[in-house]
């Protein structure tokens, strides 16, 4: 399935952030200093994005926008930009990913942003992939938290969609999610007449919520949280046990509810989480942890 990036990000918030990586590579004044020393204006080339390494692919369907930027005035002529893979698609070492033609100058000048984009983004797909592949066989989902670099969070999050993975909330806006803190005021005898309560205001005050979520860190609380209304309940830091016991509860309490693990998720702890027949299994490293994926860009023959 073809994934949007419009479903995450506007076209604004892009062409801000490229104007922004642009300002922070070329200076207000829009200097390459090597390039125009080196490189003669009227040469033109062709270069190719190329992977280093296997992985996820996310971050190609921004390169016709990161060309546009650096082609220069309506006048000047266009960076051509061939894309000949898709967001989401499996990458190998030595996989061309993108062509670019036009003139070097410009090629050059625009290397650095394009790559960032696009390595730390399939950075954030690839071990989402990871993750996600440890679920296979489950019925757990592997979903991203709003641990995300400040200014990259739909970008991120729609790499975390490239990579197999699903998308809690995109922010504090669109869903509930009742945290620890939140509630650290009540008495757990309080707690579930307080939660009926939130619930329904929640709902009453919100018209479009994604859904409404409670954390709970016992199996005391979950019974507690239960036949609330809330449509999720987040199981934090607890023990794949306590995690198989929570889901037999919540199968005889309220089977509709959907249970979400979250801590001490790694890629060698997520196979026995998911195997607990929790429904989901939250993830910050997926954004806040991944590593670059390699690319590199290639000067070819015209």
């Amino acid at each position: 399935m073809k994934i949007d990036l419009a479903d995450f990000v506007d076209n604004k918030v892009i062409d801000e952030l490229i104007q922004t990586a642009m300002l922070e590579d070329m200076g207000k004044q829009k200097l390459d200093v090597t390039s125009m020393a080196f490189v003669p204006a009227d040469l033109h080339g062709v270069a190719s994005m190329v992977a280093r390494e296997d992985g996820k692919l996310a971050g190609i369907a921004l390169l016709n926008k990161v060309a546009e930027a650096y082609s220069g005035d309506i006048d000047e002529e266009m960076i051509r930009v061939e894309l000949l893979m898709e967001d989401g698609s499996d990458v190998k070492k030595g996989d061309c990913a993108a062509k670019f033609k036009g003139k070097m100058r410009r090629i050059l000048s625009m290397e650095r942003v394009a790559l960032n984009l696009v390595t730390q983004l399939s950075g954030v797909a690839t071990l989402t992939g990871k993750f996600a592949s440890k679920c296979e066989g489950t019925k757990a989902k592997v979903f991203d938290t709003r641990k995300t670099i400040p200014g990259l969070r739909g970008l991120q999050k729609y790499a975390v969609s490239c990579g197999g993975g699903g998308t809690h909330r995109m922010g504090l806006y669109d869903a509930v999610l009742i945290k620890d803190n939140h509630i650290a005021h009540l008495g757990i005898d309080d707690l579930h007449e307080a939660l009926k309560e939130a619930v329904k205001r929640a709902h009453n005050q919100f018209a479009n919520l994604k859904f409404v979520q409670v954390e709970v860190d016992s199996l005391e609380q979950l019974g507690k949280v239960l036949k609330t209304g809330v449509d999720m309940v987040l199981l934090d830091n607890m023990t794949n046990d306590e995690l198989c016991e929570a889901v037999a509860m919540r199968d005889e309490i309220d089977s509709q509810v959907q249970l979400e693990a979250s801590g001490n998720v790694n890629l060698n702890t997520i196979e026995a989480i998911a195997k607990t027949n929790v429904d989901r299994i939250s993830i910050g490293a997926l954004t806040h942890s991944a590593s670059v994926h390699d690319f590199g860009l290639d000067i070819i023959e015209d």
